[in-house]
């Protein structure tokens, strides 16, 4: 299970509400980027089919955990700024399923035993 950092990085976030919030204005809003680093990690599977000796058809799986993402600080479009709290993208995650082919264009001779003396 390979594991590893992931730098999560959100640029120009926006959100557009169609309802007006509590206050009674809109609720939309724009945030700063922001970048954090997590621990991430995957796992993968998959089977290989060798359908002749030069051509072999591939499916694998691979899921990836890479963390929180974040954004910077947020503000309404008339410029009122939202508080010191950012919003969270949680759990980012990816589940990718891929199909491959290998062709070998040529047969490579088995690597020859080494010469041993004794004596």
């Amino acid at each position: 299970m390979p594991f590893g950092a992931a730098n999560i990085k959100t640029t120009g976030f926006t959100d557009v509400a169609t309802f007006p919030s509590f206050d009674g204005r809109t609720s939309s809003f724009f945030a700063e980027g922001a970048s954090k680093t997590n621990f991430a990690w995957a796992a993968h599977a998959g089977v290989a089919y060798k359908v002749n000796s030069n051509f072999t058809v591939e499916l694998a799986y691979r899921y990836l955990d890479m963390g929180t993402g974040i954004h910077g600080q947020g503000q309404f479009f008339d410029g009122t700024r939202i508080g010191q709290s950012t919003f969270q993208f949680r759990d980012m995650t990816s589940q990718d399923v891929k199909l491959g082919v290998r062709w070998t264009c040529c047969d490579v001779p088995p690597p020859q035993p080494a010469l041993i003396r004794k004596g």
